[in-house]
């Protein structure tokens, strides 16, 4: 039996959005190319991000990792422009591109 530490993460689109979650962001030119990871920091549409509230079916994310470092962000943001950028920040990404990522059971 492999240890759930050493399961490989999974994605799916299936399990609801929450705050906390960690996500790939996917591309809003092919969804199935995932263009950075993060975890969701705030669902609520009134969340201020680079000075926007968020608005609904929006999320704010926190940056952990760029995986297509030059894909340009949705809304950039003050001096964000690309994924590479916005390591470490906040940014605003639409909801229907955002897939779950979880181990499995």
């Amino acid at each position: 039996m492999v240890p759930k530490s050493c399961r490989p993460k999974t994605p799916t689109k299936l399990q609801p959005l929450k705050v906390g979650d960690v996500v790939h962001l996917t591309s809003i030119i092919n969804s199935m190319e995932f263009v950075a990871r993060g975890r969701v920091r705030s669902l609520d549409p009134d969340e201020l991000v680079g000075g926007e509230e968020i608005g609904p079916n929006w999320c704010e994310v926190h940056v952990l990792v760029a995986i297509k470092k030059r894909e340009r962000l949705v809304r950039p943001n003050g001096l964000f422009i690309t994924v590479e950028d916005a390591i470490g920040a906040t940014i605003a990404w639409p909801c229907p591109f955002t897939v779950v990522i979880h181990e499995e059971d």
